[in-house]
C-alpha cells in the first residue's frame, strides 16, 4: 500500500452473522469512506464490508494505483482488528491495525511494512458512504478507472487533459530506482531522455508512427509504468608499450699481434725508410666499459568505463511485466538511458497497432 493515493476495500461475505456478535457485526457491514495516513503516505477510501460466521472478515482490496492483496480481520465488540496482505510479486507487504466503532463512523490505527519501507503512526477514520459497491463482486476491473472522487484534483484535471490532447491514447509513468541507495524517484530522467521525450511528443516514432501514448506525473492516470535504473562500471584490459632501457657493461681481455716497423728505426740501420720483413710480436691485456640499449614489452593495464543501463514496462492494470531492455553506453556521449526508452516506446507502439 506503499503511496495510498485511495483503496478499495472489498470484503465477500460466506454466511452473515453469529450469536452473540449480531450488533458489532450489522454495524460494520454496509459501505464506508476512509481516509488514511501514516509515515509514507496517505489517501482515501471506500470501504465495502460484511462478515463472516463468528465475525471473521476475509476478502481482497485493490487501490486506485492498482496495489492489490488480500485482508483479513476479525470482529471483537466494537473493535475490527484487520490485516492488509499486499499480495505484489515485485513489492509484497503486510500491514496490520484495529479501530474502534463509534455510531456512524470508526477510528483507530496501523502500522506494516513493504518492499521499500516501514509505515510508521499509521492512522484510519471511517464514516458511511452512499456510494455503490462497484461491478463484479465489488472488484475494478482490470482497465477500469478508479472513482474521480478519490483523485486529487490536479490528477483528474491532467487525465482530462491528456485525453482532449491525444485521444485514445494511453498514459505512461516512469520513475527510477537509484541503484546506490535503492530509493524511487518519479520523473528523475536524465537530460538524454527529456529531449528524446519533447521530440517523441512532436512527430512520434518517425513519419508513419505518431504519438499513441502521453506521459503523466501521476501513476493513477498511467496505463503502463517504466521502471529504469542505471550503473557505471568499467571492464579492464592489458596493453604493451616499448621500454628502452641503456645499460653500462665493464669488458677486460687480451690481446695479441704483430707490429712493423721500418729499419732506420733499428739501430745501424744501412738505408734510412727502408722496410724491415721482420716483424715485432705484440701482446697484453685491456680494460674499459661499453654502452648496451636493450629494448622490452612493457605490460600496462587500462579499463573502459560503461554505463548499463535497463529498463521494465509494467502494465499498471495487471501489475505484470511485459517489456525489458537494456543497453551499454562505452563512450562518454553513448545515450544508454535514452537507448532503453525509445526501444520500450517502440515495443509498446508494436503492441497497441
Amino acid at each position: 500500500m506503499n503511496r495510498f493515493l485511495a483503496v478499495v476495500w472489498l470484503i465477500g461475505m460466506a454466511s452473515v452473522g453469529a450469536a452473540g456478535q449480531g450488533p458489532a457485526s450489522a454495524a460494520l457491514d454496509g459501505t464506508w469512506k476512509a481516509t488514511l495516513a501514516d509515515s509514507v503516505s496517505s489517501g482515501s477510501a471506500f470501504l465495502y464490508i460484511a462478515t463472516e460466521s463468528g465475525g471473521s472478515i476475509s476478502g481482497k482490496y485493490l487501490t486506485t494505483l492498482d496495489t492489490k492483496g488480500a485482508i483479513t480481520g476479525k470482529v471483537d465488540g466494537r473493535v475490527f482488528h484487520f490485516t492488509f496482505i499486499q499480495l505484489m510479486d515485485d513489492c509484497p507487504g503486510s500491514f496490520t491495525g484495529s479501530l474502534t466503532l463509534q455510531g456512524t463512523g470508526g477510528v483507530g490505527t496501523y502500522t506494516g511494512s513493504d518492499c521499500k519501507r516501514k509505515h510508521e503512526n499509521g492512522v484510519i477514520s471511517i464514516e458511511r458512504s452512499a456510494e455503490k459497491e462497484p461491478a463484479a463482486g465489488g472488484m475494478l476491473k482490470p482497465g477500469e478507472a478508479p472513482h474521480e472522487e478519490l483523485l486529487p484534483k490536479e490528477v483528474v484535471e491532467e487525465r482530462k487533459a491528456g485525453e482532449a490532447n491525444c485521444p485514445g491514447c494511453a498514459g505512461i509513468f516512469i520513475t527510477y530506482i537509484n541503484s546506490e541507495t535503492g530509493q524511487t524517484e518519479d520523473w528523475a530522467l536524465s537530460d538524454n531522455q527529456r529531449k528524446w521525450i519533447e521530440e517523441y511528443k512532436k512527430r512520434g516514432l518517425g513519419n508513419k508512427a505518431k504519438p499513441r501514448f502521453w506521459f503523466t506525473r501521476h501513476k493513477a492516470n498511467a496505463n503502463y509504468v517504466f521502471i529504469w535504473t542505471q550503473a557505471q562500471g568499467s571492464t579492464p584490459y592489458i596493453y604493451y608499450v616499448p621500454r628502452t632501457e641503456t645499460e653500462t657493461v665493464r669488458t677486460t681481455g687480451a690481446y695479441s699481434g704483430t707490429v712493423e716497423k721500418s729499419d732506420s728505426s733499428r739501430p745501424g740501420s744501412r738505408r734510412r725508410g727502408s722496410q724491415s720483413s721482420e716483424p715485432d710480436q705484440a701482446s697484453g691485456t685491456f680494460q674499459g666499459t661499453v654502452e648496451v640499449k636493450k629494448t622490452t614489452q612493457q605490460e600496462m593495464e587500462g579499463s573502459v568505463n560503461f554505463t548499463d543501463a535497463v529498463l521494465t514496462v509494467w502494465d499498471s492494470r495487471s501489475g505484470e511485466k511485459i517489456h525489458e531492455t537494456r543497453h551499454r553506453g562505452k563512450l562518454r556521449w553513448s545515450k544508454p538511458e535514452k537507448d532503453c526508452l525509445e526501444d520500450a516506446l517502440k515495443f509498446l507502439h508494436g503492441e497497441r497497432k
